[in-house]
């Protein structure tokens, strides 16, 4: 969080109070963005533009048995994805009875709910619509239209992936069926059949579950249990320890409670991008009308994907 005003110096009233409320609202943020699955799911980059596009390839080619002259392959272009940035602001009016009463408590709470918790309670919405809009093209939220397709046009999850060069077969990332392990059996059977845009087989490992809470207890038991569930006999359990965990109570609370995501960290991170063009600001001034303090926060910032191959959706 960055300050970027402050009345506190100009005003004595302000002043007693100002520092002890902003190092508060500041410990709030950073206790806030650590508890945050931002980083772990995304790739944050900084822009300096209105948006930011980024050019899609066709992929590798396999390199040729030669030991003359380099022969050089011509990457063949595929659809861009454009990430348009979004602004949020909100703000807060302590009354000047308040600060004059030094009624500290209720301005430390009153600020940084209006603030800071509004600010991570809009942000972590956003970095959980990715995976709860997974199936739509674009959803509206707060009256704005955004957009949930990748470079190619269509949804992240989908059973019909057309190829956008002709060279590589339509591919799904979708398990229609419960999670469990046959299904998470068919969702690395999926992986295994992607494929780049050249037709090569695109080689993404998935190495991490995201899920809903609702969906703990199985997800644990299936990854964490020595043995087979559910069985008497002593086999191993192939999936034990095989999958980083990262489990989201955000995902019930926006409705996926049914739903387990497979994914590629690795190529993940390739993909799925989180782009700040203002960080989360905080200033500060007083209404010359009415005495009173008025803090509001502003940030922008746009986030998406561009390839699909990273992620299998499993659930009915």
């Amino acid at each position: 969080m960055l300050i970027t005003s402050t009345v506190g110096k100009i005003d004595l009233a302000i002043g007693r109070n100002e520092g002890a409320i902003l190092d508060y609202m500041m410990s709030q943020d950073e206790l806030a963005e650590q508890a945050s699955i931002l980083k772990a799911l995304y790739t944050v980059e900084k822009s300096k533009h209105y948006s930011e596009t980024i050019g899609g390839m066709a992929g590798i080619s396999y390199m040729t048995p030669n030991s003359k002259e380099v022969p050089y392959s011509e990457f063949e272009e595929t659809a861009d994805k454009t990430f348009t940035h979004v602004t949020y602001k909100n703000g807060v009016e302590l009354n000047r009875e308040m600060i004059d009463d030094a009624r500290i408590i209720d301005m430390k709470n009153r600020a940084n709910a209006a603030i800071v918790d509004s600010y991570h309670a809009t942000k972590n919405y956003h970095i959980v619509s990715t995976f709860i809009n997974a199936a739509a093209t674009s959803h509206v939220w707060g009256g704005v239209t955004y957009d949930d397709s990748g470079a190619d046009g269509v949804a992240l999850v989908s059973a019909s992936h057309l190829s956008e060069t002709g060279k590589r077969t339509t591919l799904s990332n979708t398990v229609a069926s419960a999670f469990s392990e046959s299904s998470l059996k068919s969702a690395e059977n999926l992986f295994s059949l992607f494929q780049t845009e050249s037709g090569l087989p695109a080689a993404t490992v998935p190495t991490m579950l995201l899920y809903p809470y609702a969906l703990s207890n199985t997800v644990q038991e299936l990854v964490g249990s020595v043995g087979k569930l559910g069985t008497a006999n002593n086999n191993k359990n192939t999936y034990q320890s095989k999958y980083n965990l990262v489990c989201s109570n955000l995902l019930d609370h926006y409705g996926v409670t049914d739903k387990v995501f497979l994914i590629s960290e690795a190529y993940m991170k390739k993909c799925l991008f989180w782009i700040e063009r203002i960080p989360f600001e905080v200033a500060s001034d007083i209404d010359f009308n009415t005495d009173n303090w008025r803090l509001k926060g502003y940030t922008r910032f746009s986030y998406g994907f561009t390839d699909w191959q990273w992620v299998v959706r499993i659930g009915a």
